[in-house]
């Protein structure tokens, strides 16, 4: 493993837990403090783990979304290699990727190991515990998504430890199924120390319960055969959180993606984010999938992207027709299409839309010179993303936050109550074979669907069926970096499952979409001409990804060779612990 950017990060964790801001937490800069000095008091204790929610994960934020959602094939952004599933061991976001994710681990290991020393007398013993709580949240939270991007890793229990015995050189991977039980005792400790009630935004019992029902979800397949007392345990975990955390869904499903809904009870983990003026500490979401100048910074480059057109078809919609199939609301908060007005978007213009941005700047003198399209509609899907979108300075200090170039505060979501509640219909549909008439699942099932679609359209009476669920979580977790997560854990069990539906998708374009917009914006008139609106597959419809897992980087396989050899068992519970 590369030590001096993946486990020397530990070492600094110190210093940077008392330099980074966080404004969210109301977190003081305390560049005055050494380690020793500080951890005097709960309040200390909790601003020792606030970079936790945001600074580490920062290089994680693209292949966050490229991982999860073009690999997967929800977003298209041409022929890269996300897209195309030829990501190496030098592909530039999957270096980054890893990099931060050993180093939110090291980091939170080296928090824990100070809280556990350094702690003062003034420290309670529930402040020592819940800080704890949050650290090994965020720990497990790392080496979830370490299992699933690249299967077998290195276990780095103890960096302080790892690095005195000199181990980094020689790491050799851990088999998968052991990590998924690691990062489960994470959890269970985690849960053990954490508050039922925490501060806004912080996380909380039910947080660590929602997220360990998840872990539990995919460690029940990881041996190839799914194990129904695993199953069983994530359904009643997530049974759990759905009905006695006393936190309910979001009524709007589009509210929890503004920043009006920031703070919303249904987040139970996120990053969040502030524009402090120091990198790392900020969202730039937006710049990757906002149409360009939005903003009055010219730092969006999402235009030439957007939705797929397999998505779009997952939601029943096409860019060639506009009577859509609408009754979804969570296809607008997702992808904006011709036709669609966001008022939480240009609010001081009336409101965006995106015909009108593309082919109207001239007719908007307010807009300056800034804002605004340059009369080419660019989407070669025929939408664009507007989910991690703010909208410009304005639209941010409305609801009281700053923007600033490629700096947005809007929250990005980890975990969501919606997917613990799709976690325990789809738990017990698995427990019962595929199709469950189970009333716990049902409940769950139709909690999410029925937010989104109100007329009840789609909703399970009698019995709900696994594919049912599956669809279901694409809709509701579309772009927040999830969708590749679902196809991996499936593969576990069911990999033909997943061959089959990669070769089923539709991931290409359409073609002369800009010229068939620009004649009904200037006529009213949306009748596809020559060979206008006809879909044009990919180089890779009709085939499937040939791995499941990325390759390790060239930057740690040069450092420690042994990552290339068989990985080994190792029985955690016995050999570990906290």
């Amino acid at each position: 493993m590369k030590i001096n950017k993946i486990y020397l990060t530990a070492l600094a964790a110190s210093a940077l837990a008392l330099t980074s801001c966080d404004e969210f937490l109301n977190r003081p800069t305390e560049d005055s403090y050494s380690a020793e000095q500080f951890y005097q008091n709960d309040a200390q204790l909790l601003q020792a783990v606030n970079p936790l929610y945001a600074s580490p994960w920062s290089d994680f934020t693209r292949p966050y979304l490229f991982l999860g959602d073009k690999s997967a094939g929800n977003y298209y952004s041409g022929d890269d290699q996300w897209v195309q599933w030829t990501v190496t061991s030098s592909t530039k976001e999957n270096r980054e990727m890893s990099e931060a994710l050993w180093a939110v681990n090291g980091q939170a290991n080296t928090t824990i190991k100070n809280i556990d020393d350094l702690a003062g007398p003034a420290c309670t013993e529930q402040g020592i515990k819940t800080a704890k709580g949050e650290a090994l949240t965020w720990k497990a939270m790392a080496y979830f998504c370490l299992v699933r991007a690249y299967g077998d890793v290195p276990l780095v229990h103890d960096n302080a430890a790892y690095i005195a015995s000199g181990e980094y050189m020689t790491a050799r991977k851990v088999d998968k199924q052991d990590l998924y039980e690691y990062i489960v005792m994470t959890l269970e400790k985690a849960i053990e120390f954490l508050p039922e009630k925490n501060a806004e935004g912080r996380i909380n019992r039910w947080s660590a319960k929602g997220l360990l029902a998840k872990v539990l979800l995919a460690q029940a397949g990881v041996s190839g055969t799914l194990d129904m007392q695993i199953l069983n345990r994530a359904a009643e975990l997530a049974k759990d959180v759905r009905v006695n955390s006393g936190i309910d869904l979001e009524p709007k499903y589009q509210e929890i993606f503004t920043l009006a809904g920031n703070r919303c009870p249904e987040s139970l983990i996120a990053w969040h984010w502030t524009n402090s003026g120091v990198w790392t500490t900020q969202s730039f979401i937006q710049s990757d999938v906002a149409v360009e100048n939005i903003t009055e910074f010219n730092d969006s480059w999402g235009s030439w992207g957007g939705p797929s057109v397999d998505l779009m078809d997952a939601f029943g919609v096409s860019p060639t027709n506009l009577d859509r199939n609408n009754i979804d609301t969570r296809r607008k908060a997702n992808m904006m299409m011709v036709g669609d007005r966001y008022e939480h978007i240009w609010r001081d213009f009336g409101g965006f839309e995106l015909l009108e941005y593309t082919y109207a700047k001239d007719q908007h003198p307010e807009w300056g010179t800034a804002l605004g399209g340059n009369g080419q509609f660019k989407s070669p899907t025929g939408a664009n993303c507007v989910k991690h979108v703010v909208g410009n300075i304005s639209d941010s200090q409305h609801y009281g936050h700053t923007y600033d170039r490629m700096s947005s505060e809007l929250s990005t979501h980890l975990l969501r109550l919606a997917d613990v509640y799709l976690i325990e219909a789809e738990a017990l549909c698995l427990i019962d074979g595929g199709t469950t008439t189970n009333t716990d699942a049902i409940t769950a099932f139709n909690a999410v669907r029925q937010r989104a679609v109100p007329s009840g359209s789609g909703s399970a009476s009698g019995s709900l069926t696994w594919d049912q669920v599956w669809k279901e979580r694409r809709l509701e977790l579309a772009f927040e970096g999830d969708r590749w997560n679902d196809f991996v854990r499936l593969s576990y069990y069911d990999p033909a499952k997943v061959e089959a539906e990669f070769k089923a998708q539709r991931r290409g374009t359409y073609k002369g979409l800009d010229s068939m917009y620009k004649r009904y914006y200037e006529s009213g008139e949306l009748t596809p001409m020559n060979d206008e609106g006809q879909y044009e597959p990919n180089k890779i419809d009709g085939q499937a990804p040939q791995r499941m897992t990325l390759p390790m980087p060239d930057t740690d396989l040069s450092q420690n060779p042994l990552l290339l050899e068989e990985s080994i068992r190792v029985d955690v519970r016995a050999t570990i612990s906290y």
